[in-house]
């Protein structure tokens, strides 16, 4: 099951031009862990959550750490 993960994982990574050291950040390995521990069903990031709702909740969380 990981290999099968790690294959459609990196393929979308192909896809969407992301460099091959964004795996290397240190957020990412919270991000697999996040997303392995919610389990099957879990329904993708909509364009609006990713662009609207979100950013504004990473910006608020920015303003903190000022």
């Amino acid at each position: 099951m990981r290999g099968r993960a790690i294959q459609v994982f990196s393929r979308w990574m192909y896809y969407a031009g992301i460099p091959f050291n964004a795996v290397k950040y240190d957020s990412f390995p919270a991000m697999v862990e996040s997303l392995g521990q919610f389990g099957p069903g879990m329904k993708p990031l909509s364009y609006h959550e990713v662009r609207v709702t979100y950013l504004k909740k990473e910006i608020g969380h920015t303003h903190e750490l000022l």
